[in-house]
This record gives C-alpha cells, structure tokens and sequence, in this order.
C-alpha cells in the first residue's frame, strides 16, 4: 500500500478520479496500483509527482509499506 500517496492526495484534495484521468487510466486500475496489486510505471510515477507533490522524492512518495504496526 503506498501510505504516503494516499496522505499526500487527501491533504491536497485529489480524488483518485481526478488522479486517474490525469494518467489515462481507470479508477479501478490507479486503485489496484495505489494498494500494491499492479505497479505504477516511471512515467506515471513522475507525471504524479511533477503535476501534485514536487515537494516529495520518488521514493518517499511511492515507499511500499503494509500498513502493519510494528510495537
């Protein structure tokens, strides 16, 4: 799941229908995508960031994490 993706749009107010269209792909794929069912490709990884979060890094913005909590 990217965790911080998802931060990032609801603290921008990005639907993931707006997201979607802005990549030309379906709701259900850019979901499948953001929960780590399917792979974003680098086009699209950098097309997010330079359109929404420059101020994010590749790799914090698109860090696969499993939502678990470790104690």
């Amino acid at each position: 799941m990217l965790w911080e993706l998802k931060k990032a749009m609801s603290m921008q107010k990005i639907t993931m229908r707006q997201l979607a269209y802005e990549l030309g792909i379906t709701e259900r794929t850019l979901c499948r995508k953001i929960n780590g069912k399917a792979q974003f490709v680098l086009r699209e990884m950098l097309k997010i960031r330079d359109l929404h979060f420059q101020e994010y890094s590749l790799d914090e913005l698109f860090r696969v994490e499993d939502g678990k909590k470790t104690a």
